[in-house]
């Protein structure tokens, strides 16, 4: 079966230690530190995610289903695709539980020194720093090269050109699954790579290893409670100290209602644009 992470918002506390705001890479591997973490006592750890679980064969595979997938904040507050289109910049993001994870093309590469020139970088996070954590979440996400990606079609036509160019093309690290046929390490059922090419719009066949496999399933199994379709619009800083944080549950396309949470700690991961 699959497993379903969400818990019925109907069983929600009152009050929390900590609210995460956003299941993104942020939010996921947040909560599922923390939620892990050797602390005492054990924090109560609350995650909202605004979209909903995507359990895999749920994602659209039809071009008809596409358009009813897109995101709209009054239409159809519970699609996955969401298309922000700025002066300078055009972003295409996931809404549903593993944010953008659902629905990227899971490259996930150590960034280049150069990066850190920047002036703009904060000087105590250097790549040494990160170093450590690069390797961690390479690991959790279960990143590497595709096994055969010099036999795929579309390696060798960028090959040929980049040898014109006088250099290679060589694959990078991908968070997709080649050899698990079976439960994965954190007990979610996963199957090999089919090369459906279908990444970008879900991955119907288990091996893309979004947030949904990994981090998400581990600040679970830790005792974190993760509530989907609850939309965060604003937080209030409350005179007794700790937040309130105010939404909106959206039980299907039609229908909402509004909430309010207590929290002594609110940590907003919900989209990067935000």
């Amino acid at each position: 079966g699959l497993s379903m992470l969400a818990l019925d918002f109907a069983g929600r506390k009152t009050s929390y230690d900590y609210i995460i705001v956003g299941s993104g890479y942020g939010g996921a591997i947040f909560a599922a530190r923390l939620a892990s973490a050797n602390l005492n006592p054990k924090p109560s750890v609350c995650l909202l995610e605004r979209g909903r679980e995507w359990p895999v064969g749920s994602f659209p595979d039809q071009t008809v289903n596409f358009v009813g997938a897109f995101h709209d904040d009054t239409l159809n507050p519970l699609g996955l695709y969401e298309f922000l289109n700025y002066q300078d910049i055009s972003v295409i993001k996931g809404s549903g539980l593993g944010g953008t994870s659902l629905v990227n093309a899971n490259v996930a590469i150590i960034p280049d020194p150069e990066v850190f020139a920047e002036t703009n970088w904060p000087r105590t996070l250097t790549r040494d720093v990160l170093m450590p954590y690069y390797l961690r979440a390479r690991q959790v996400l279960a990143a590497g090269p595709h096994p055969h990606a010099m036999e795929l079609a579309k390696v060798q036509a960028l090959e040929r050109r980049a040898v014109e160019f006088g250099s290679h093309a060589y694959p990078l690290n991908i968070n997709v699954n080649f050899s698990i046929d079976g439960k994965n390490h954190y007990g979610v059922d996963q199957k090999p790579c089919t090369n459906c090419g279908d990444c970008i719009s879900g991955c119907n066949v288990g091996a893309k290893n979004t947030l949904y496999m990994n981090y998400l399933p581990l600040a679970r199994s830790a005792g974190a409670e993760i509530y989907t379709q609850t939309e965060v619009e604003w937080v209030e800083k409350l005179s007794t100290g700790g937040w309130r944080i105010h939404g909106s549950h959206v039980a299907d396309d039609l229908s909402s209602e509004s909430f309010t949470l207590d929290a002594k700690n609110v940590v907003l991961a919900a989209g990067a644009v935000n």
